[in-house]
């Protein structure tokens, strides 16, 4: 809940702040202490509904976000800004790519360190998306269909019952650091445009609501910036939960785990083939 309660918290108070501002600060707390306290209290009480209201709001949203952070715009001018910055990561992957090889000692150190976090494999350059974010997810996604053959979106529901205590804390903590500054920036930008309209239309002195809007707005990018490097150790953690606990599936499946890595690829693919199509392990299969 902390991923939307704070975030519900700070917006609410903050929009309530700026109306205090706008129709005067004085006013609003002679106003205040004219009421009785039971109406006091009951407001409070309706400031506390609203919070937790924003909150289920931004909780159901999470997997909204996660998908327009990650590039996914469905609207017909979305998908036009989508081929254009996809285009520009590829190009920004090719260049990555390059330096690796050809760049001096401190930009191979960046390129590569660029190419093993950031940016999904150079190989398959149309499955990068049009956001660094979006691409530090998809990097984590190849990872294990890279390595052995496994299908994230058919295994991974499948594997997280198998994932140690520790394994499942760690997991938890980074997708809600990466869930917090998604939401964050969102709540952000939101007062941002709160404060912006109460410049414009507030009579009042503009260097304070100006500075709120400053505020929020290197608030937001501040959390925009830092959801890149969270997605980064998110997927990190699902890669390692991959590389050690993808055996212990097998078991608990009752299959042998293979001796050697392409007998593994081929099981892999298989099994994805028979929990995505439906297709037996008794019938004639070959990968591809």
């Amino acid at each position: 809940m902390l991923t939307a309660v704070l975030p519900a918290l700070l917006l609410c108070a903050g929009l309530l702040l700026l109306w205090a501002y706008v129709t005067g600060l004085s006013q609003a707390l002679a106003g205040w202490k004219a009421l009785d306290a039971t109406v006091q209290w009951l407001r409070c009480g309706a400031f506390a509904v609203v919070v937790a209201f924003v909150s289920l709001l931004l909780t159901a949203a999470q997997p909204k976000l996660v998908e327009l952070f990650a590039g996914t715009w469905p609207t017909p001018l979305g998908r036009a800004a989508a081929r254009v910055w996809s285009a520009y990561h590829r190009a920004r992957l090719r260049r990555w790519k390059r330096l690796s090889r050809t760049g001096s000692r401190h930009q191979q150190a960046r390129a590569r360190k660029a190419l093993s976090t950031v940016y999904p494999s150079p190989d398959v350059p149309e499955e990068v998306l049009p956001t660094r974010f979006g691409n530090a997810l998809r990097r984590s996604e190849q990872y294990a269909r890279a390595r052995y053959g496994i299908r994230p979106s058919s295994v991974w529901p499948r594997l997280q019952p198998m994932l140690t205590q520790q394994s499942l804390v760690d997991l938890a903590a980074a997708r809600t650091n990466m869930i917090l500054m998604l939401t964050l920036t969102v709540v952000a930008c939101v007062f941002t445009v709160a404060a912006l309209a109460a410049l414009a239309l507030s009579g009042r002195e503009s260097l304070p609501t100006a500075v709120c809007a400053a505020t929020g707005l290197v608030v937001g990018l501040a959390a925009h910036r830092a959801a890149t490097p969270a997605a980064v150790l998110y997927g990190g953690h699902v890669e390692v939960a991959f590389d050690l606990h993808r055996r212990t599936l097998l078991g608990q499946l009752g299959i042998e785990p293979p001796d050697t890595l392409q007998d593994e690829i081929v099981l892999w693919e298989r099994l994805a083939a028979f929990w995505d199509d439906g297709i037996p392990f008794d019938v004639p299969w070959s990968a591809g």
